[in-house]
Formats: structure tokens, sequence, C-alpha cells
């Protein structure tokens, strides 16, 4: 190798003694494939500081860089924790785009990943104000699944959640046809306190709802 020849430990000295400006080029001089190998060779302990150095902005020419396939591995190469940091690092202001980049499927593979253990969470940093596009973005079709999924145990809780003020509206949210099993969604043993929560104040109507 060049740097045997001249002896020369460090790769920057190296740069400066062959006029060499870009690390890419001096990657190709010394014969060097692998950027770990290089970060030895440089004494260059953060992937952050070989961007700073390789002039890299974006980590998708990084990944390009140092031939890495999976953001997974990426991580793990940069060490990142957590994907906000990652999101910041790879200028993903969408987790939508993140979950592209990242092969990711399953909302809740990317919740694992991002460490996320709320819905609500998720919603905040995906940008997502309505459950119904969380619904569409998770492919789940059910609202009770969505609970399941959100453990909200009461109707009411949800009703806040999804800005729906009229059970009517719910009901038609979850495609419940009867009274009764809203009733029994909602833990409701009363009729009477169902005809509170619907805010129905006349039997002809609760009668067309049961």
């Amino acid at each position: 190798m060049l740097m045997e020849l001249v002896k020369v430990q460090e790769a920057e000295m190296l740069m400066e003694l062959t006029k060499v400006q870009e690390v890419e080029m001096l990657m190709e001089l010394t014969e060097v494939q692998e950027v770990e190998m290089l970060m030895e060779l440089m004494k260059v302990q953060e992937v952050e500081m070989l961007m700073e150095l390789m002039k890299v902005q974006e980590a998708e020419m990084l990944m390009e860089l140092t031939k890495v396939q999976e953001v997974e591995m990426l991580m793990e190469l940069v060490k990142v924790q957590e994907a906000e940091m990652l999101m910041e690092l790879v200028k993903v202001q969408e987790a939508e785009m993140l979950m592209e980049l990242m092969k990711v499927q399953e909302v809740e593979m990317l919740m694992e990943l991002m460490k996320v253990q709320k819905v609500e969470m998720l919603m905040e940093l995906m940008k997502v104000q309505e459950v119904e596009m969380l619904m569409e973005l998770m492919k789940v079709q059910k609202v009770e699944m969505l609970m399941e999924l959100m453990k909200v145990q009461e109707v009411e809780m949800l009703m806040e959640l999804m800005k729906v003020q009229k059970v009517e509206m719910l009901m038609e949210l979850m495609k419940v046809q009867e009274a009764e099993m809203l009733m029994e969604l909602t833990k409701v043993q009363e009729v009477e306190m169902l005809i509170e929560l619907t805010k129905v104040q006349e039997d002809e109507m609760l009668i067309k709802l049961t």
C-alpha cells in the first residue's frame, strides 16, 4: 500500500501529501473498499465525523458509500438508537417516508423500532390528526382492532380521541348496527345511560335506534 511505502500513519497526512481533496479518491488510491477500514485508517470513531470529513450531507449518500442496504444496519453503524435521531440525520420529515426507507410495512414494527408505546405519540410523530387517516395508514379496518391497538378500553375515550361528538357517528364508523352491541361495547348496562350518552330525548328515537 502507498501508506506503507511512505511510512505515513495518518490518512490526513497522506491526503496532504498526495494532494487528494476527497476521501473517495483516497479510498480509490489506498485500495480501501470498506468505510470501516477507512475509519480505522483515519482514526475516526464516529460516522458523523466521517460524514463531515467526506462532506456527505445525506445519510442516503452515506448508505450508497458504505454499501449499506438497510437503514437498520446504518443505524447500527451510526450508533443511532432512536429513529427520531435517524430521521433528523436522514432529513426525513415524515414517518411514512421513513417507513418506505426502512422497508417497514407495519406501523407496529415502526412503533417497536421507534420505541413508541402510544399510538397517540405515533400520531403526533406522523403528523396525523385524524384516527381515520391513522387507520388507513395502519391498514386497520375495524375500530375495535384500533381500540385494542391503542389500548383504549372505553368508547368514550375513543370518541374523545376521534373527536366524535355523536354516538351515532361512532356507530356509523364502527359499523355497529345494533344498539345492544354498542351497549356491550360501551359497557353501558342501562338504556337510560345510553340515552344520556347518545343524547336521545325521545323514546321514538330510541326505538328507531334499537
